[in-house]
């Protein structure tokens, strides 16, 4: 068979496994057995399952920072209604497989974290790029609004949403229902419409009497 067959079939298999069952679940006996190649055909793409791994987060950062974009929509939306239509199409996605997965990237970080740090360090960077995609858009309505406030904020308010998403996406896996991604929905939408309206963010001057 032709290696590059191996090798397709080694990264398929792989990425339905860890993507059902997790990381650490994964062997990669069960890999070879799942693709249906002699065992030591992995050893000849891959370096082990970590480096396997990496090759499949980096596979998925990229069709998720692409998906991310279809689920903002317009670049002109404000920030509620862009975070709104992310987490819309999360409900839709998700409910397709009974809320049961959850994010691959968060969740493959969730497993190693405190035992791969190469592969978690490799995981933080195509999160930061997800976060940093959303900071543009931030900082884009808000320079077009002339809210200097909320670009000056935008960093720091589009990773607390990722970490809110992320937060939801785990529960949703534990509970496998769609709640917490629709509570995490209703309040971002709060938050975020109520910096949209309200008043400068950060602390506020005191007068000073004459």
């Amino acid at each position: 068979m032709n290696p590059k067959n191996h090798k397709d079939k080694i990264v398929k298999a792989a990425e339905d496994l860890l993507y059902r069952r997790g990381y650490h679940a994964t062997s990669i006996g069960a890999i070879a057995r799942a693709a249906g190649v002699p065992k030591g055909s992995l050893y000849n793409h891959f370096k082990g399952k970590s480096d396997l791994a990496a090759h499949l987060m980096d596979r998925f950062a990229d069709r998720a920072i692409s998906q991310l974009e279809d689920r903002l929509g317009s670049k002109d939306l404000s920030p509620s209604r862009l975070v709104q239509n992310l987490l819309n199409g999360y409900l839709r996605a998700y409910r397709r497989n009974g809320y049961r997965y959850g994010c691959s990237l968060g969740s493959r970080l969730n497993e190693v974290a405190d035992t791969d740090r190469q592969l978690s360090k490799r995981i933080s960077s195509h999160l930061e790029s997800w976060a940093s995609l959303l900071e543009d858009r931030f900082k884009r309505w808000a320079s077009r609004h002339g809210r200097r406030d909320l670009e000056r904020a935008a960093p720091g308010l589009a990773r607390t949403v990722q970490a809110t998403i992320q937060g939801a996406l785990l529960q949703m896996k534990g509970s496998r229902n769609a709640a917490p991604l629709k509570g995490a929905r209703d309040t971002l939408k709060l938050l975020l419409e109520g910096l949209e309206r309200g008043s400068s963010i950060g602390p506020r001057r005191r007068r000073v009497r004459a």
